[in-house]
C-alpha cells in the first residue's frame, strides 16, 4: 500500500508541476494554487490525492527575511488550493 502511495504521489505531483496542451485535452485543468504571505520562494515536491475533493501538495518555503526553509502544504478541497493549517 505504501508504494502504492507514493505512485500516486509521483503522479500527481508531474501532473501538478507538468501539466500540457495534452493533459487539457484528456480533461485535466492547471489550477493555480496559492504562495504563503511574504516568501519568495515555494517548491510543492509531492501530492497525494484520496478523493476528487481531497488532495493534498507538500514541500518548501522561505519568507523573504529568513534564510532557512520550512515545511509547506496545500489541501485541494475540489474547488480550490488552500494553505494548510489555514491562517486565523
Amino acid at each position: 500500500m505504501r508504494h502504492l502511495r507514493l505512485a500516486i504521489a509521483i503522479a500527481a505531483a508531474a501532473v501538478l508541476l507538468t501539466a500540457t496542451a495534452a493533459d487539457a485535452a484528456a480533461g485535466l485543468t492547471i489550477v493555480s494554487s496559492p504562495n504563503p504571505a511574504g516568501s519568495d520562494f515555494n517548491e510543492l515536491d509531492g501530492a497525494i490525492a484520496t478523493a476528487p475533493t481531497n488532495a493534498w501538495a507538500v514541500g518548501f518555503t522561505r519568507a523573504s527575511t529568513a534564510l532557512a526553509f520550512a515545511p509547506f502544504a496545500e489541501r485541494w478541497n475540489g474547488s480550490a488550493w488552500r494553505i494548510w493549517p489555514p491562517r486565523r
